[in-house]
C-alpha cells in the first residue's frame, strides 16, 4: 500500500512520481522509459530518439500553499536551477529541462510575481515567456553559485550558455497538496482520465494510478524505473478482469474466486510481464488458431474455453500458489489464461508506439 502518513519525505517522493507520470502521459507517443530519482535528476524521461527530459521536482509540504507560508522557495529554486543548468552544460543534446513545483510562487512573490504561475493545471511556462525580472532571478542564482562547472565559465560564456538554457527551460506548476486522502491526486487523476479517454480505454483511473504508485515506490528506498511497455502494461492489469465471476459465460465459484483474488492478482501481475510467458502465449495462440500475425487474433469465449482446456497443464506452473487444491489451482489458472487471451487485442494495439495518443 502507498504510504499515506503525509510525512514530508513521503510527500516529496509522491510528488516526484506524480510529475513523472504526468510527463510520461504528456509525451507517451515518444517516451521510451520513465525514471524517478534517476542518475542525474529527480525525473528523467527518455525518448525514442535518445533525447532526455530532465526534471527537478520540488514540493512544498504545507497543506495550504499561500504567500504567507511559502517559505524555503529560494533554496528550492537555487538547488533546482543549479542542478538543471549543470546538466545542461554536460548534456546539451537533451531538449527539455523542467523545474516542477506545486506552489504558485516558484520565483518568490515580491519580485518573481505570480504572473503566468497558477495551480489549476499541469501547465508549462517556457523560459522564453518569463518576465525580465523573473529571468534576472534565475540568472543571479547561477552567477552567485559555487558550483565548479559553472564558476569556470567566463562572464561571456555564462551569458551565452544561459540564453541557450532559457530556450530549453520550462517551469511546470502541479496541483498537489499534502492531504492524507486521495484529494492530492485530483489533478493527476484528471490527466490520467484524459489519456484513457483519448485512447478509448475503459479502465479505472484510481486503480491505474494506484498501480503505478505501488510499483515501489511506497517510499524512496526503491527507484521508480519503468520502460514504456511496463508503464503501459498496467492498463491491462488494472482492468480488474480477475474479479469477474463469469468464465466463458458461466458463473463460477464466485466466493472462492473473491477469497483468492488478492493473493492471485500479484502472481498475475508478475507472470504477465515475463518475456518467456508472453512469448509462449503468442506462439500458442498463433499455432492453435492457425494465424500468421497477432493482428488477426480476436477473442471469443467459446474458442478461449477450448484453448485453455487444451493448454491448461502447460500454463499451471506459471500461476502456482501454495496451499491450493489441484481443483482450485486449475480454476485460477483458467481465469488467468482466459483473461490473458482477452487482453491480447488490447496489448497488440497498446504497444504499437505510433498509435497511443498523448494526454492533453
Amino acid at each position: 500500500m502507498i504510504d499515506r502518513s503525509a510525512q514530508p519525505s513521503s510527500f516529496g517522493w509522491q510528488f516526484q512520481i506524480a510529475t513523472g507520470i504526468s510527463l510520461a502521459l504528456n509525451n507517451i507517443s515518444r517516451t521510451r522509459s520513465i525514471n524517478i530519482e534517476g542518475p542525474l535528476q529527480d525525473v528523467e524521461i527518455t525518448f525514442f530518439d535518445g533525447e532526455i527530459l530532465y526534471g527537478q521536482a520540488k514540493a512544498y509540504g504545507d497543506t495550504d500553499v499561500e504567500e504567507t507560508n511559502n517559505t524555503g522557495w529560494k533554496e528550492k529554486l537555487s538547488s533546482a536551477i543549479t542542478g538543471l543548468f549543470e546538466d545542461f552544460l554536460k548534456h546539451k543534446t537533451a531538449s527539455e529541462f523542467k523545474y516542477l513545483i506545486n506552489y504558485p510562487y516558484p520565483l518568490g512573490k515580491n519580485k518573481g510575481g505570480k504572473t503566468n504561475f497558477h495551480q489549476n493545471d499541469y501547465g508549462d511556462i517556457q523560459g522564453t515567456e518569463l518576465t525580465d525580472k523573473q529571468v534576472k532571478i534565475i540568472y543571479d542564482i547561477l552567477k552567485d553559485c559555487k558550483d565548479v562547472d559553472i564558476t569556470s565559465l567566463s562572464n561571456e560564456e555564462l551569458d551565452s550558455e544561459f540564453n541557450h538554457f532559457l530556450q530549453h527551460l520550462s517551469i511546470r506548476t502541479c496541483r498537489f497538496t499534502n492531504f492524507t486522502s486521495d484529494r492530492k491526486f485530483s489533478q493527476l487523476d484528471s490527466l490520467i482520465r484524459d489519456f484513457l479517454n483519448n485512447n478509448n480505454f475503459d479502465v479505472s483511473v484510481k486503480k491505474l494510478r494506484q498501480y503505478w504508485f505501488s510499483k515501489g515506490f511506497e517510499n524512496s528506498s526503491q527507484k521508480f524505473s519503468l520502460t514504456r511497455t511496463e508503464f503501459l502494461f498496467a492498463i491491462a492489469l488494472v482492468d480488474d478482469v480477475l474479479s469477474k465471476t463469469e468464465l466463458f459465460g458461466r458463473r463460477f465459484h464466485a466466493k472462492k474466486i473473491n477469497q483468492l483474488y488478492d493473493r492471485f492478482v500479484d502472481v498475475i501481475a508478475s507472470v504477465t510481464t515475463l518475456e518467456d510467458f508472453n512469448r509462449k502465449l503468442v506462439a500458442d495462440i498463433l499455432s492453435y488458431f492457425k494465424l500468421n500475425d497477432m493482428d488477426d487474433y480476436y477473442y471469443d469465449d467459446e474458442e478461449a474455453e477450448e484453448f485453455t482446456a487444451y493448454y491448461l497443464d502447460s500454463y499451471t506452473h506459471y500461476f502456482k500458489l501454495p496451499n491450493l487444491t489441484n481443483k482450485e489451482q486449475q480454476l485460477l489458472t483458467r481465469f488467468a489464461l482466459a483473461r490473458c487471451l482477452e487482453e491480447q487485442e488490447l496489448m497488440t494495439r497498446l504497444f504499437n508506439k505510433g498509435e497511443i495518443k498523448d494526454a492533453n
